[in-house]
Protein backbone atom coordinates (compact mmCIF):
# COMPACT_ATOMS: atom_id res chain seq x y z
CA UNK A 1 0.00 0.00 0.00
CA UNK A 2 1.08 3.48 -0.84
CA UNK A 3 0.63 6.85 0.66
CA UNK A 4 0.55 10.06 -1.22
CA UNK A 5 1.69 11.95 2.47
CA UNK A 6 5.35 13.53 2.48
CA UNK A 7 7.52 11.80 5.08
CA UNK A 8 7.47 13.84 8.25
CA UNK A 9 9.88 16.55 8.85
CA UNK A 10 12.42 16.13 11.52
CA UNK A 11 12.70 18.90 13.86
CA UNK A 12 15.94 19.70 15.47
CA UNK A 13 14.99 19.88 19.41
CA UNK A 14 15.58 23.34 20.94
CA UNK A 15 18.66 23.12 23.58
CA UNK A 16 18.73 25.46 26.14
CA UNK A 17 21.53 25.59 28.49
CA UNK A 18 20.91 27.05 31.90
CA UNK A 19 24.10 28.62 33.89
CA UNK A 20 23.71 29.90 37.87
CA UNK A 21 25.47 30.41 41.24
CA UNK A 22 24.83 28.41 43.87
CA UNK A 23 25.71 27.22 47.59
CA UNK A 24 26.02 27.70 51.25
CA UNK A 25 27.20 31.53 50.79
CA UNK A 26 25.50 32.38 47.73
CA UNK A 27 22.15 30.55 48.48
CA UNK A 28 19.94 28.66 46.56
CA UNK A 29 17.89 31.83 44.78
CA UNK A 30 19.41 31.01 41.83
CA UNK A 31 19.12 27.77 41.32
CA UNK A 32 15.33 27.40 42.67
CA UNK A 33 14.79 30.10 39.16
CA UNK A 34 16.63 27.72 36.53
CA UNK A 35 14.74 24.73 37.85
CA UNK A 36 11.39 26.20 37.58
CA UNK A 37 12.67 27.50 34.33
CA UNK A 38 13.96 24.60 33.29
CA UNK A 39 10.85 22.29 34.37
CA UNK A 40 8.39 24.87 32.82
CA UNK A 41 10.64 24.36 29.34
CA UNK A 42 10.54 20.91 29.95
CA UNK A 43 6.54 20.82 29.38
CA UNK A 44 7.00 21.52 25.96
CA UNK A 45 8.29 18.12 24.30
CA UNK A 46 10.97 19.93 22.01
CA UNK A 47 13.29 21.65 24.30
CA UNK A 48 16.75 19.48 25.68
CA UNK A 49 17.05 21.26 29.10
CA UNK A 50 20.55 20.99 31.11
CA UNK A 51 22.10 23.22 33.95
CA UNK A 52 25.27 23.82 34.56
CA UNK A 53 25.90 25.43 38.92
CA UNK A 54 28.89 27.29 39.71
CA UNK A 55 29.50 27.10 43.39
CA UNK A 56 29.16 24.30 45.83
CA UNK A 57 27.75 20.36 44.99
CA UNK A 58 24.00 20.03 45.63
CA UNK A 59 22.00 17.20 45.87
CA UNK A 60 18.12 17.67 45.33
CA UNK A 61 15.52 15.66 43.86
CA UNK A 62 14.04 18.54 41.44
CA UNK A 63 17.65 18.38 40.46
CA UNK A 64 18.04 14.93 39.59
CA UNK A 65 16.01 14.92 36.90
CA UNK A 66 17.73 17.07 34.70
CA UNK A 67 21.27 17.01 32.78
CA UNK A 68 23.16 19.04 35.27
CA UNK A 69 27.53 19.49 36.11
CA UNK A 70 29.06 21.44 38.61
CA UNK A 71 31.95 23.88 38.18
CA UNK A 72 34.39 25.33 40.98
CA UNK A 73 33.70 29.30 42.03
CA UNK A 74 37.78 29.69 40.75
CA UNK A 75 36.62 27.67 37.48
CA UNK A 76 36.19 30.08 34.34
CA UNK A 77 32.89 30.24 33.73
CA UNK A 78 33.04 31.13 29.80
CA UNK A 79 35.42 28.30 29.48
CA UNK A 80 33.00 26.31 30.88
CA UNK A 81 29.36 27.34 28.93
CA UNK A 82 31.75 27.30 26.03
CA UNK A 83 32.61 23.73 26.31
CA UNK A 84 29.14 22.65 27.05
CA UNK A 85 27.76 25.03 24.18
CA UNK A 86 30.34 23.25 21.79
CA UNK A 87 29.72 19.82 22.82
CA UNK A 88 26.24 19.72 22.95
CA UNK A 89 24.71 22.25 20.13
CA UNK A 90 23.20 24.59 22.36
CA UNK A 91 20.62 26.88 20.60
CA UNK A 92 20.19 29.40 23.99
CA UNK A 93 22.16 29.94 27.10
CA UNK A 94 20.34 31.74 30.11
CA UNK A 95 22.72 33.20 32.62
CA UNK A 96 21.31 33.97 36.12
CA UNK A 97 24.56 34.83 38.04
CA UNK A 98 25.39 35.96 41.41
CA UNK A 99 26.06 40.49 41.38
CA UNK A 100 29.26 39.84 42.95
CA UNK A 101 30.24 37.12 40.61
CA UNK A 102 29.45 38.94 37.21
CA UNK A 103 32.08 38.45 34.68
CA UNK A 104 33.65 41.64 34.76
CA UNK A 105 34.37 41.43 30.89
CA UNK A 106 30.72 39.51 30.31
CA UNK A 107 30.24 42.04 27.23
CA UNK A 108 33.21 40.70 25.32
CA UNK A 109 33.18 37.13 26.35
CA UNK A 110 29.50 36.66 25.66
CA UNK A 111 30.37 38.27 21.85
CA UNK A 112 31.99 34.96 21.47
CA UNK A 113 29.18 32.95 22.25
CA UNK A 114 26.81 34.83 19.75
CA UNK A 115 29.17 34.30 17.22
CA UNK A 116 28.62 30.58 16.89
CA UNK A 117 24.93 31.86 16.84
CA UNK A 118 23.85 31.38 20.26
CA UNK A 119 21.10 33.38 22.07
CA UNK A 120 21.52 34.88 25.19
CA UNK A 121 18.76 35.52 27.72
CA UNK A 122 20.17 37.09 31.14
CA UNK A 123 17.98 37.13 34.19
CA UNK A 124 18.36 39.89 37.09
CA UNK A 125 21.54 40.68 37.75
CA UNK A 126 22.23 41.22 34.10
CA UNK A 127 20.34 44.13 33.35
CA UNK A 128 23.73 45.83 33.26
CA UNK A 129 25.16 43.99 30.14
CA UNK A 130 21.24 43.71 28.70
CA UNK A 131 23.15 44.70 25.09
CA UNK A 132 25.03 41.72 25.20
CA UNK A 133 21.78 39.98 25.48
CA UNK A 134 18.77 39.19 23.08
CA UNK A 135 16.53 38.98 26.27
CA UNK A 136 17.04 40.12 30.09
CA UNK A 137 14.02 39.23 32.50
CA UNK A 138 14.04 40.72 35.81
CA UNK A 139 12.05 38.73 38.54
CA UNK A 140 10.90 41.82 40.39
CA UNK A 141 8.60 44.31 40.43
CA UNK A 142 10.53 47.28 40.34
CA UNK A 143 13.32 47.61 38.18
CA UNK A 144 14.51 51.69 37.46
CA UNK A 145 13.80 53.52 34.74
CA UNK A 146 17.31 55.03 33.99
CA UNK A 147 18.78 51.44 34.41
CA UNK A 148 16.19 50.00 31.29
CA UNK A 149 16.46 53.48 29.71
CA UNK A 150 20.57 52.58 28.76
CA UNK A 151 19.05 48.93 27.21
CA UNK A 152 18.44 48.99 23.15
CA UNK A 153 16.87 45.88 23.94
CA UNK A 154 13.79 44.59 25.53
CA UNK A 155 13.80 43.76 29.38
CA UNK A 156 11.00 42.34 31.14
CA UNK A 157 9.68 42.49 35.02
CA UNK A 158 6.83 43.23 37.14
CA UNK A 159 4.37 40.72 38.97
CA UNK A 160 4.44 38.37 36.23
CA UNK A 161 8.43 37.91 35.76
CA UNK A 162 8.77 35.51 39.34
CA UNK A 163 10.37 32.33 37.98
CA UNK A 164 8.86 29.76 40.55
CA UNK A 165 7.33 26.51 40.29
CA UNK A 166 3.71 25.31 40.21
CA UNK A 167 3.17 22.11 41.02
CA UNK A 168 -0.38 21.33 42.63
CA UNK A 169 -3.35 23.60 42.29
CA UNK A 170 -4.16 26.23 44.15
CA UNK A 171 -7.31 25.62 46.98
CA UNK A 172 -9.76 28.08 48.41
CA UNK A 173 -8.31 29.23 51.61
CA UNK A 174 -9.71 27.78 55.07
CA UNK A 175 -9.15 29.10 58.37
CA UNK A 176 -6.58 25.98 60.35
CA UNK A 177 -3.87 26.00 62.71
CA UNK A 178 -0.78 24.94 60.22
CA UNK A 179 1.70 27.56 60.37
CA UNK A 180 4.37 27.85 57.96
CA UNK A 181 7.63 29.09 58.58
CA UNK A 182 10.76 29.77 55.76
CA UNK A 183 13.59 31.86 57.10
CA UNK A 184 15.40 30.71 53.55
CA UNK A 185 18.02 28.13 52.44
CA UNK A 186 20.87 29.46 54.82
CA UNK A 187 19.02 31.32 57.22
CA UNK A 188 21.39 34.36 56.66
CA UNK A 189 19.86 36.51 59.73
CA UNK A 190 19.80 33.43 62.09
CA UNK A 191 16.12 33.64 62.69
CA UNK A 192 16.43 29.98 63.92
CA UNK A 193 17.81 31.35 66.93
CA UNK A 194 15.19 33.64 68.16
CA UNK A 195 12.45 33.38 66.05
CA UNK A 196 10.87 29.94 67.69
CA UNK A 197 10.78 31.65 70.68
CA UNK A 198 8.66 34.60 69.87
CA UNK A 199 6.37 31.97 68.18
CA UNK A 200 5.69 29.33 70.64
CA UNK A 201 4.99 32.10 73.31
CA UNK A 202 3.12 34.27 71.50
CA UNK A 203 0.84 31.69 68.82
CA UNK A 204 -2.34 30.70 69.73
CA UNK A 205 -3.16 27.71 71.61
CA UNK A 206 -3.39 24.55 69.25
CA UNK A 207 -1.23 26.07 66.63
CA UNK A 208 1.06 23.96 64.61
CA UNK A 209 4.59 25.28 63.34
CA UNK A 210 5.90 23.99 60.42
CA UNK A 211 9.57 25.03 60.50
CA UNK A 212 11.02 24.63 56.80
CA UNK A 213 14.97 23.85 57.88
CA UNK A 214 16.97 25.16 54.31
CA UNK A 215 19.98 22.73 52.91
CA UNK A 216 22.27 25.13 54.62
CA UNK A 217 20.33 26.18 57.62
CA UNK A 218 21.22 24.97 61.46
CA UNK A 219 17.73 23.38 63.18
CA UNK A 220 15.48 25.94 65.16
CA UNK A 221 16.36 26.54 68.45
CA UNK A 222 13.24 25.49 70.52
CA UNK A 223 12.43 26.05 73.65
CA UNK A 224 13.16 23.56 76.37
CA UNK A 225 9.47 22.71 76.32
CA UNK A 226 7.88 23.71 73.97
CA UNK A 227 3.75 24.93 74.68
CA UNK A 228 2.57 23.79 70.82
CA UNK A 229 3.19 21.82 68.45
CA UNK A 230 6.43 21.80 65.91
CA UNK A 231 7.21 19.64 62.47
CA UNK A 232 10.75 20.35 61.29
CA UNK A 233 11.05 19.82 57.66
CA UNK A 234 14.98 19.27 56.83
CA UNK A 235 16.12 20.29 53.46
CA UNK A 236 12.62 19.52 51.65
CA UNK A 237 13.18 18.89 47.39
CA UNK A 238 9.87 21.60 47.24
CA UNK A 239 7.66 23.75 48.92
CA UNK A 240 4.56 22.95 46.79
CA UNK A 241 3.00 20.54 49.33
CA UNK A 242 4.00 22.21 52.20
CA UNK A 243 2.46 25.54 51.06
CA UNK A 244 -0.53 23.80 50.18
CA UNK A 245 -0.81 21.95 53.34
CA UNK A 246 -0.57 25.20 55.72
CA UNK A 247 -2.87 27.85 56.25
CA UNK A 248 -0.90 30.51 57.14
CA UNK A 249 3.03 31.44 56.59
CA UNK A 250 5.70 33.98 57.84
CA UNK A 251 8.31 34.51 55.78
CA UNK A 252 11.78 36.30 55.32
CA UNK A 253 11.46 38.57 52.16
CA UNK A 254 12.85 36.50 49.09
CA UNK A 255 11.17 34.52 46.64
CA UNK A 256 9.63 32.59 49.11
CA UNK A 257 7.40 34.88 49.32
CA UNK A 258 5.84 34.86 46.09
CA UNK A 259 5.84 31.10 45.86
CA UNK A 260 3.42 31.72 48.89
CA UNK A 261 1.60 34.06 47.36
CA UNK A 262 0.72 32.30 43.63
CA UNK A 263 -0.98 29.62 46.71
CA UNK A 264 -3.12 32.21 47.92
CA UNK A 265 -1.44 31.70 51.43
CA UNK A 266 -1.71 34.40 54.02
CA UNK A 267 1.05 35.50 54.46
CA UNK A 268 3.47 37.84 56.86
CA UNK A 269 6.47 38.62 55.59
CA UNK A 270 9.80 40.63 56.89
CA UNK A 271 12.64 41.50 56.38
CA UNK A 272 15.71 40.17 58.76
CA UNK A 273 18.54 42.61 57.62
CA UNK A 274 19.54 45.28 59.10
CA UNK A 275 21.69 47.04 56.56
CA UNK A 276 19.15 46.42 53.57
CA UNK A 277 16.41 48.13 52.03
CA UNK A 278 13.68 46.32 49.61
CA UNK A 279 11.40 48.25 48.55
CA UNK A 280 9.54 46.08 46.81
CA UNK A 281 7.51 45.38 49.82
CA UNK A 282 6.03 48.72 49.28
CA UNK A 283 5.05 47.69 46.23
CA UNK A 284 3.30 44.00 48.39
CA UNK A 285 1.74 46.14 50.52
CA UNK A 286 0.36 48.69 48.68
CA UNK A 287 -1.21 45.55 46.21
CA UNK A 288 -2.60 44.02 49.71
CA UNK A 289 -1.25 40.53 48.65
CA UNK A 290 0.48 40.00 52.09
CA UNK A 291 1.38 42.06 55.68
CA UNK A 292 4.71 43.24 55.54
CA UNK A 293 6.02 43.53 59.26
CA UNK A 294 9.06 45.44 60.31
CA UNK A 295 11.18 42.89 62.12
CA UNK A 296 10.39 39.16 63.55
CA UNK A 297 9.13 40.43 66.42
CA UNK A 298 6.37 42.62 64.53
CA UNK A 299 6.10 39.68 62.00
CA UNK A 300 5.00 37.39 64.79
CA UNK A 301 2.42 40.15 66.23
CA UNK A 302 0.32 40.67 62.81
CA UNK A 303 0.48 36.66 62.28
CA UNK A 304 -1.18 36.08 65.40
CA UNK A 305 -3.70 39.38 64.98
CA UNK A 306 -4.26 37.75 61.09
CA UNK A 307 -4.97 34.17 62.76
CA UNK A 308 -7.70 35.92 64.39
CA UNK A 309 -9.22 37.13 61.82
CA UNK A 310 -10.51 34.84 59.08
CA UNK A 311 -12.11 37.48 56.88
CA UNK A 312 -8.75 39.65 56.80
CA UNK A 313 -6.84 36.81 55.71
CA UNK A 314 -9.06 35.63 53.18
CA UNK A 315 -9.20 38.45 51.35
CA UNK A 316 -5.05 38.77 51.31
CA UNK A 317 -5.14 34.86 50.14
CA UNK A 318 -7.60 36.18 47.04
CA UNK A 319 -5.43 39.35 46.20
CA UNK A 320 -2.54 37.46 45.71
CA UNK A 321 -4.22 34.58 43.76
CA UNK A 322 -5.43 37.21 41.30
CA UNK A 323 -1.92 39.15 41.16
CA UNK A 324 -0.04 35.78 40.75
CA UNK A 325 -2.37 34.64 38.15
CA UNK A 326 0.33 34.46 35.61
CA UNK A 327 3.30 31.86 36.01
CA UNK A 328 6.19 34.11 34.51
CA UNK A 329 8.52 30.16 34.14
CA UNK A 330 5.90 29.72 31.43
CA UNK A 331 5.89 32.79 30.23
CA UNK A 332 9.63 33.45 29.73
CA UNK A 333 9.85 29.78 28.50
CA UNK A 334 7.91 30.29 25.96
CA UNK A 335 10.17 33.64 25.07
CA UNK A 336 12.99 31.90 25.20
CA UNK A 337 11.55 29.28 22.45
CA UNK A 338 10.57 32.07 20.14
CA UNK A 339 13.78 33.62 20.19
CA UNK A 340 14.66 30.22 17.86
CA UNK A 341 11.73 30.46 15.30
Amino acid sequence: MSSNQDPEETISPLRVLLVCHAGVKLGLGHLTRMLALAAALERDARPEVRLLIQGDRIERADLSGFDHSFIDLDADLFDAVTEVCDRFEQGVVVFDLHPKLLPSDFADRSAGLRKRHVRLVGVDSLLPVCDSLDLTWIPSLLVGDAEVAGCDRTVYWGWDSFLISKRLSAEEWAPGAKVLVLTGGSDVARQRDTLPVLLDARLPDGSEIWWVQGPFASAPVLPAEPRLEWVIHQAPAGLDELIVGSDYAITVFGVTLFELLQYGIPTIVFSPYQDRAFPELDSVAAAGVAVVADDADDAVGELVALMADDDRARVYAQKALDRMSVNGADRLAGLIQSLSE
